[in-house]
């Protein structure tokens, strides 16, 4: 963790403390009917008596003169009380167990004879599966023979109930006040606890801020004996004092005067309501109607702010200002660093997603292109198989044509008027004007490759319909080819018929077979 979010966070907790430890108090409501006279009616959770010299009232901000009474709160004294015995699976504390154990057995009349209700749980610091306290006895009695029998009933500690990680008071005192918070009851309550000299307090859950907050938010004051040697090192003297509660230490070679201490415990802890009810009357210096603020001083932590403009006041409590600003500025740092911290993240898993996403699309891209490349060769291989099949099929059919042609009984050619004759020995034989035909004729009327003779194949004709039969085919000409007088242009193809006659550009040639 950054060292500034260390000190901020140091700086909020000295801030909070300070906040905990104004009084707190209740407004009940503010009474205006006897304007100007003003009587508010309030509660201060602190058992202490107060009287008028612990407050100061300021009306728009000058001090004015007031008067103040006291009364007990109607909610009676303390009726539900739960007693925490500490229970580790240690030797060496079998005797201090022992001890509280016949603590609570020998005072079980007296406790009854308050008229409180009890309830018994037990804890191990060295436990830790979920659930600190070990409930004996849930549900409340105030029998004095049941809670003795309950008492002897107890089984010793299990050394197999141990756990890694331990769990220590707070943890088992913040579970007590989240049962004690909840449960029916019809007075105030508060939470006994009983532990050895070694018991380990501080944890990484729980602080003293946070129980005594819960502890005054529910009412419920925290009263504690304990053994010496560990109680100065892990005291909770500041959570019995912020509670309302006491702190006392066992006094282990006077059994009979720790009785007594335990009788005066239990002697204050049942009388002890939730605090006191104070009115406090002042005659306003403000006209009827106009908008006046009143602010009531309970400590140097806290305020009471008070707003009227006619009878039916709304009223709001506030803590003094500048005490909100030292809570909300650290908190406000520490929120921004929190913020800074996630978009920092965000960045980095935003680069690293984008980073991965252009791996992956390159990785598309290469393997999409080698699909490609493979798909061409293929492409390429079946290109040429074709080729290779088809040259295959041609060669077959011009062997097979060229065989025909051998066959014949009479050899066909060509004869000219100049009584020029050529024999046609082969089953395509070329006219045209450059080298490579069978017959050249060199005249600008005559195109380079102008017509053909074909034997046993013919456009629009299978090879059976054209086998055995010589056809005309004009390959393109600018000037065309004559048939018996008659011009052919491309793709047409006629027969051939003995004494045929064929004009290429100014040259007639016949056919004869």
């Amino acid at each position: 963790m950054p060292i500034r979010v260390v000190l901020l966070v140091l700086i909020w907790s000295a801030c909070f403390s300070e906040f905990l430890s104004a009084q707190p108090a209740v407004l009940h409501r503010v009474n205006t009917d006897a304007f100007p006279e003003i009587e508010v009616l309030f509660r201060d959770r602190n058992p202490v008596l107060k009287d008028s010299v612990d407050f100061r009232l300021l009306e728009n901000g000058k001090a004015v003169n007031f008067t103040i009474s006291s009364a007990q709160d109607s909610a009676g004294g303390t009726r539900d009380v739960l007693i925490l015995l500490e229970y580790p699976a240690w030797p060496e504390y079998q005797t201090q167990i022992a001890f509280y154990k016949n603590l609570l057995e020998q005072n079980a009349p007296y406790l009854a004879g308050k008229g409180g209700r009890l309830r018994l749980a037990t804890f191990d610091w060295t436990r830790a599966d979920g659930k600190v306290l070990q409930w004996v006895q849930q549900e409340p009695t105030d029998d004095a023979n049941e809670l003795k029998r309950i008492l002897r009933g107890l089984s010793s500690p299990q050394a197999s109930a141990r756990r890694e990680r331990s769990t220590e008071i707070y943890p088992a005192l913040a579970e007590a006040m989240d049962f004690m918070g909840t449960a029916p009851k019809e007075g105030a309550a508060a939470i006994l606890i009983l532990s050895a000299e070694f018991s380990n307090i501080y944890n990484d859950k729980y602080d003293d801020a946070e129980l005594i907050a819960a502890g005054r938010r529910k009412d419920i004051p925290v009263y504690a004996l304990r053994y010496p040697r560990m109680a100065k090192k892990y005291s909770l003297g500041k959570v019995c004092e912020g509670t309302y509660g006491l702190h006392e230490e066992v006094l282990i070679d006077n059994p009979a005067g720790t009785n007594a201490l335990f009788r005066a415990l239990l002697d204050t802890i049942f009388p002890r309501s939730k605090g006191r009810e104070y009115t406090l009357r002042f005659t306003t210096s403000q006209a009827s109607g106009t908008a006046i603020q009143a602010e009531l001083m309970l400590s140097a932590a806290e305020s009471m702010v008070i707003r009227w403009q006619k009878p039916g006041l709304i009223e709001t409590i506030n803590r003094r200002p500048w005490l909100w600003a030292l809570l909300l500025l650290p908190a406000g740092l520490m929120a921004w660093l929190v913020w800074r911290m996630q978009q920092q993240r965000k960045q980095r898993d935003a680069a690293l997603r984008a980073e991965q996403e252009a791996r992956l699309d390159a990785l598309k891209k290469e393997n999409d292109a080698e699909k490609a490349h493979q798909e061409a060769i293929r492409e390429q291989e079946k290109k040429r198989a074709r080729e290779m099949e088809e040259a295959a099929r041609q060669k077959a059919q011009w062997d097979q044509r060229m065989a025909a042609l051998q066959h014949l009984q009479r050899q066909p050619k060509l004869v000219n008027a100049a009584g020029q004759s050529l024999l046609i020995s082969e089953p395509e034989w070329t006219f045209g004007r450059a080298d490579g035909n069978h017959l050249i004729v060199d005249s600008p009327d005559v195109s380079r490759f102008h017509a053909r003779i074909l034997f046993g194949a013919c456009v629009g004709l299978t090879d059976a319909q054209a086998a055995g039969r010589f056809f005309l085919e004009d390959l393109g000409s600018s000037n065309g080819t004559a048939h018996n007088g008659q011009m052919l242009k491309a793709p047409a193809c006629t027969e051939l018929h003995s004494g045929d006659a064929i004009g290429i550009g100014q040259q007639k040639w016949f056919f004869y077979l």
